[in-house]
């Protein structure tokens, strides 16, 4: 009875022994792995944005194009410059350049607004338009108007979805 009591005694005591050797290597291979990937240089990732869309309407009358569209802004305070730049060619191109300035007034409330602008300037009736914004492309989303229709900054005009 003896010896069968020391050799559970024995077995325990070493499955006791090898349990502990077996955690403490296991935590020594953890903290390699942990290690290794703190040491892992951090890439930059690109966030990636999506082009701004402006919805607006167009007319073409006697070589002149107007625009009157719109562009979300992030305040109710922010206003928006509009240049044009006319590229002539075989098909004339037309960029809309459009500016967003944020005021920096405390009273302003930072929130998306809606901000109209009307634009006019002088290509050939075919000419391609395109936007941008802030010197970033845009979506320019543009419906054909009667072209005997003059627009006014306070025409309405609704988009569907």
């Amino acid at each position: 009875m003896c010896t069968m009591n020391k050799k559970a005694t024995i077995i325990a005591t070493s499955l006791f022994v090898l349990i502990i050797v077996g955690m403490f290597a296991a935590s020594f291979i953890l903290r390699q792995k942990v290690t290794n990937v703190a040491e892992a240089p951090i890439v930059a990732t690109e966030e990636i944005v999506e082009p701004l869309r402006i919805n607006g309407v167009h007319t073409f009358s006697n070589g002149k194009h107007t625009v009157l569209a719109e562009l979300e802004t992030g305040s109710t305070c922010a206003l928006v410059e509009t240049t044009s730049n006319v590229t002539k060619g075989a098909r004339d191109e037309a960029i809309i350049n459009l500016q967003i300035i944020e005021s920096d007034d405390a009273n302003c409330v930072r929130q998306p607004t809606m901000r109209r602008f009307l634009i006019s300037f002088e290509a050939g009736k075919d000419a391609h338009i395109t936007a941008k914004v802030d010197s970033n492309d845009a979506i320019l989303n543009l419906v054909e108007q009667d072209s005997a229709k003059t627009l006014d900054i306070n025409d309405e005009f609704f988009f569907k979805g």
